[in-house]
């Protein structure tokens, strides 16, 4: 993930050992996809503000790169994929 104040959302930057591989965050964002359909990145979103109100940025880091990863997954083209 991304570090500093310009990274993501302009949060804090957090000094930690947590690490979440991509396939994680791409797992997360999938799961997010299945419990809540279209609705998964509001849903998440409202778990990072609940990360950011408490004061866990590096949470909150990590749910907005689940949401980016939501959105990516949403986002196909319309047609066939191959």
């Amino acid at each position: 993930l991304l570090r500093g104040a310009s990274a993501i959302g302009g949060l804090p930057p957090v000094q930690s050992a947590l690490v979440i591989s991509n396939w994680e965050l791409w797992a997360c964002a999938n799961h997010y996809i299945t419990e809540h359909g279209e609705d998964a990145a509001v849903m998440a979103a409202m778990r990072c503000d609940e990360l950011l109100d408490s004061g866990d940025y590096e949470g909150a880091r990590i749910y907005q790169a689940i949401i980016l990863r939501i959105n990516q997954l949403l986002d196909r083209p319309p047609g066939p994929l191959n």
